[in-house]
């Protein structure tokens, strides 16, 4: 069995990468560097439909294969990586507390959200301050420019700019977050309620939240 969850992580691992490569994505505008893009559904729905484990290999082989056909190596994959990892650590955290106190399956998985978001925000603020202000300053000019220029407004000084590059910087991790985990727990739906394949019990999401609502009703 453990064999078989490391294979369907390598496989939506390569998959996120593939898409990755076929360059389907679009710029942030305040921060057009910033890139909005789908390469993490597979990495999503795999841990949607079978568990952390294949999250945590998806992520894995996704961290290693753009290490060979990446950019910017070693930050970029360096930042996939932390961006993906810490987006499924919340969705996990954020279903395993919701389930908790509610038996809305509708709750748990939006609360599996807000949590992912809020993660990823943290993990990738912490990632581009050191980027911006320590391995690569070049990257907080480029940032405030640009955020001058969309804003129509002129920085007094470096902090007001880096606390505003800081909040759009959040602002787009939030919608990132919304752009690949809504698509994903769409394809899990049509998975479990059309096609079964192997899912007959239900997804990994629609297990965990089954077993929290039974948890709830022996209370």
């Amino acid at each position: 069995m453990k064999t078989y969850y490391i294979s369907a992580g390598a496989i939506f691992g390569t998959l996120a990468v593939v898409i990755r490569i076929l360059g389907i994505k679009f710029p942030f505008p305040p921060i057009p560097y910033l890139t909005f893009e789908f390469a993490e559904i597979s990495i999503i729905l795999g841990f949607l439909l079978y568990g952390p484990i294949v999250g945590f290999v998806s992520v894995l082989s996704y961290w290693l294969i753009l290490n060979v056909v990446g950019s910017f190596v070693p930050i970029g994959p360096a930042m996939a990586f932390a961006a993906s990892l810490s987006t499924i650590c919340g969705i996990w955290l954020g279903v395993r507390a919701a389930g908790k106190f509610t038996r809305s399956k509708d709750l748990i998985i939006f609360f599996g959200f807000i949590v992912g978001s809020i993660l990823r925000v943290t993990v990738m603020s912490l990632f581009n301050y050191i980027i911006l202000c320590i391995l690569m300053p070049s990257f907080f000019d480029i940032a405030s420019k640009s955020l001058s220029l969309f804003l129509g407004l002129s920085f007094s000084n470096q902090i007001d700019a880096l606390i505003l590059i800081f909040v759009f910087t959040s602002i787009f991790n939030a919608l990132q977050t919304a752009i690949i985990f809504v698509p994903s727990v769409f394809i899990v739906k049509v998975v479990e309620s059309r096609v079964g394949l192997s899912l007959k019990a239900g997804s990994w999401l629609t297990n965990s939240i089954r077993r929290h609502q039974k948890a709830l009703e022996k209370v």
